[in-house]
C-alpha cells in the first residue's frame, strides 16, 4: 500500500513540476483549437521493459476540455503515470475520448487510470479520476492494442 501511494506521489509531482514554466503564452496561442487528446510515453521507474500498449479510451461524464489529462497505469502493486514524450506538453480534455500508447512498457497485467486536473486551480488534486474495470496482459516485446472501459 505504502509502495502505490508513494508511486502515485512521485507520479503526481512529476506531472507537477512538468507543467511548471513549459513554453510561453505565445506558444499557447496556438493552442486554442480543442482537438482529441492523444497520449504518448513511457512509465518512469516501476515498469521499464520492451512492451506498446496502445489503444482509446472514453471518459466518464464531467470533466471540462481544457482541463490537463493524466494517464496511470497499475499493476496491482504500483502505479506509475504514463509521462508524454519530452514533457513538453501536458494533453488536455477534449471532448469524452482519448487515444495513448504506452512505449518501454515491461511485460505484465494492468489497468489503466485516468485522473482530471484544473490546471488553473492551486491545489494538485485531481477534480475527476476512474479506473479501467478490464485489464490487459502484455509480454516482452508485444505491441498490444487494449481499450479500457471506465
Amino acid at each position: 500500500m505504502a509502495k502505490k501511494f508513494f508511486a502515485r506521489a512521485m507520479g503526481s509531482i512529476l506531472m507537477m513540476l512538468a507543467t511548471t514554466g513549459c513554453g510561453d503564452d505565445a506558444d499557447d496561442a496556438d493552442s486554442d483549437a480543442c482537438t482529441t487528446p492523444s497520449l504518448t510515453g513511457s512509465p518512469g521507474a516501476f515498469f521499464p521493459g520492451t512492451a506498446t500498449l496502445r489503444g482509446s479510451g472514453t471518459l466518464l461524464p464531467g470533466p471540462p476540455d481544457g482541463h490537463e489529462l493524466e494517464l496511470m497505469i497499475d499493476d496491482g502493486f504500483s502505479a506509475e503515470g504514463i509521462y508524454p514524450d519530452g514533457l513538453s506538453r501536458i494533453p488536455t480534455v477534449c471532448g469524452s475520448t482519448f487515444t495513448y500508447e504506452i512505449t518501454e512498457l515491461a511485460a505484465g497485467t494492468y489497468t489503466l487510470t485516468y485522473n482530471v486536473y484544473d490546471q488553473n486551480s492551486d491545489e494538485f488534486t485531481p477534480t475527476f479520476t476512474a479506473n479501467s474495470t478490464n485489464s490487459v496482459t502484455v509480454a516482452d516485446g508485444a505491441m498490444v492494442t487494449f481499450n479500457p472501459t471506465f
